[in-house]
């Protein structure tokens, strides 16, 4: 029966929507059990900070960890219906140059935006005034019609359904990035450790990330 305490690290925005709800369904159905939930994406050493599961989004570098695949998050090119009715809308990778880009990290590669579909790859300079470590931050940046982002579906699901925002480009790009919840590779898993795993795993299921 999972009990003690659960160190799980997550970054901000994901764990918000995602997370937080797996924690709600743990500590409620283990009533022995307590939940620390760090928001960041700066939790690299489990073991110095005493984190018993640390969830990752993107391609992960060789690790002694343990990894579990938990789906992937599909990412599209987006941006507001009035920024597109403004600047008009790209037919080509190339006329994304034109265009003013949110950033969610410092660019890099002399700011190179790299797609494609298949082993098809292209790369397309684009540039922007704009950077932040939030998805909450970037929506509304885009919302705004302050530019394009590109950036994770689940975000924008809601804008793009109402038509407030646009997928640019969507037939010459399909990529995702895969989700892993990562954890120290002991003799001995703890219970806490394997459940909130398990339960990561099938509640991914229903999000269809795939």
């Amino acid at each position: 029966m999972p009990s003690g305490t659960l160190r799980v690290a997550a970054p901000h925005d994901f764990a918000e929507r995602f997370i937080a709800p797996v924690v709600q369904t743990m500590i409620t159905t283990y009533p022995d059990l307590n939940i620390e939930l760090l928001l960041g994406s700066h939790f690299e050493d489990l073991k110095a900070k005493q984190i018993d599961i640390a969830i990752r989004i993107g391609k992960l570098d060789d690790s002694s960890l343990i990894c579990r695949q938990l789906g992937h998050v599909p990412r599209v090119l987006v941006a507001s219906k009035s920024y597109i009715e403004r600047m008009g809308q790209p037919q080509r990778f190339s006329d994304l140059s034109k265009l003013d880009f949110i950033f969610y990290n410092k660019p890099k590669l002399d700011n190179q935006l790299i797609l494609g579909k298949g082993l098809h790859r292209e790369a397309v300079a684009v540039s922007g005034k704009l950077i932040a470590n939030s998805v909450a931050v970037l929506k509304n940046w885009v919302n705004a019609g302050l530019g394009v982002h590109y950036g994770p579906l689940w975000a924008f699901q809601d804008e793009l359904a109402m038509g407030s925002c646009v997928q640019l480009l969507p037939e010459l790009h399909d990529e995702s990035y895969p989700i892993h919840a990562l954890y120290l590779s002991k003799q001995y898993t703890p219970a806490k450790v394997r459940e909130f795993v398990e339960l990561l795993t099938s509640t991914y299921q229903q999000y269809r990330f795939d």
